[in-house]
């Protein structure tokens, strides 16, 4: 995959946020752009082995973004008004260029980021 290719598909601004050690508030870590996927949308052959828990997939999303070792599993993701939990992280073949991020969306009567 080319530069400019995986450029083009950056296209969604979301946010990371974390939570403060010592609160239960989150801050805002890193901003940057995504290719979002949501992964019901593709066939049951794809998403039968990613077993996160007792969770089903139908809420899962796939963000693609440029490579950051600022990013770790215990933040959430912000994209327009929704909010997102990480469960994965993914590093393809381990070259520091993209990261493939796993993530459920949280619903109205979970924590908000």
């Amino acid at each position: 995959m080319s530069i400019i290719n995986f450029s083009s598909r950056l296209k969604h601004n979301i946010t990371f946020f974390a939570k403060e050690s010592n609160t239960s508030r989150w801050i805002e870590v890193l901003s940057c752009f995504a290719e979002i996927k949501a992964l019901y949308r593709y066939k049951p052959i794809i998403t039968q082995n990613l077993t996160f828990g007792n969770l089903t997939t139908e809420d899962y999303y796939l963000f693609t973004i440029r490579f950051s070792s600022a990013i770790c599993i215990n933040m959430r993701i912000k994209f327009a008004q929704r909010r997102f939990e990480i469960h994965r992280i993914i590093n393809p073949l381990e070259q520091n260029h993209n990261l493939e991020i796993f993530a459920f969306e949280l619903h109205h009567n979970k924590e908000p980021a």
